[in-house]
């Protein structure tokens, strides 16, 4: 009968260990949206071979750039050389195979369990805010992938809006959206743990996290511009679609 509650009693440390790490990218991302004129971060995918791009990712970036566009504001860095990679968050595995993990991984998150060279996110960034969904638009009338991420003044309900949530998976899991089947993870006692844009991190079961689409609408959990409210997407909102990039 110890057993159990005992297990139970670790889980909730980790969970509340895990909420305590999202807290603290709450409180760096405040700042660096303080000094980037209200606007958010991308969160760019793993290019090693263009460190510049890297700059714009939350949970890591190359050595001779810094830890990523939150790390500065988290205290954290060190003084490696060009292409060490700095992350505050999840697993980097070198060339070589060697693993390092940053400092505010969820300690209920599982080990890399290969050589491959590359970022294993524990923590994803919501797709929306990555989209081109606030950037211009090019002669096709699509936007542009390198436009403006939101500006914190354009999202309708940032007490809703989920900015990081629990994820697993590769370097192509820098973001999460809500059909990224394979990076969801359910970890605290079937549920996830989320950051949202007012900077507060809650506890979601299962079933109260929006994985399916209502039509080509997001709910106010992944959409920023939604004027509904509604976190499932099942009323009428704003007429946004997906983005289609070619």
């Amino acid at each position: 009968m110890l057993l159990p509650a005992l297990s139970s009693a670790r889980e909730s440390a980790r969970t509340s260990n895990c909420l305590g790490n999202l807290k603290s990218y709450g409180t760096a991302y405040a700042m660096y949206i303080d000094d980037n004129h209200g606007y958010m971060s991308f969160c760019l995918s793993s290019q090693y071979t263009t460190p510049n791009r890297l700059a714009a990712n939350p949970f890591y970036g190359p050595a001779d750039i810094g830890s990523g566009t939150l790390g500065p504001y988290m205290s954290y860095s060190n003084d490696g050389g060009r292409y060490t990679y700095i992350v505050t968050s999840g697993h980097y595995v070198d060339d070589n195979g060697k693993v390092t993990t940053g400092p505010f991984t969820c300690p209920s998150a599982e080990e890399v369990g290969t050589t491959t060279k590359g970022v294993y996110y524990r923590y994803s960034q919501n797709y929306c805010l990555n989209d081109g969904r606030f950037g211009k638009s090019d002669a096709n009338g699509h936007k542009n992938y390198w436009g403006n991420p939101p500006n914190i003044s354009q999202i309708n309900f940032p007490s809703e809006l989920m900015v990081f949530m629990d994820s697993t998976g590769g370097p192509s899991n820098h973001n999460i959206r809500y059909d990224s089947t394979n990076t969801f993870t359910y970890r605290h006692k079937n549920g996830a743990n989320v950051l949202h844009a007012d900077w507060h991190a809650t506890w979601y079961g299962k079933a109260e996290i929006p994985t399916t689409q209502t039509g080509t609408k997001y709910g106010v959990f992944w959409n920023p511009s939604n004027r509904s409210g509604d976190r499932f997407g099942t009323e009428a909102q704003d007429g946004w679609t997906v983005p289609k990039y070619d």
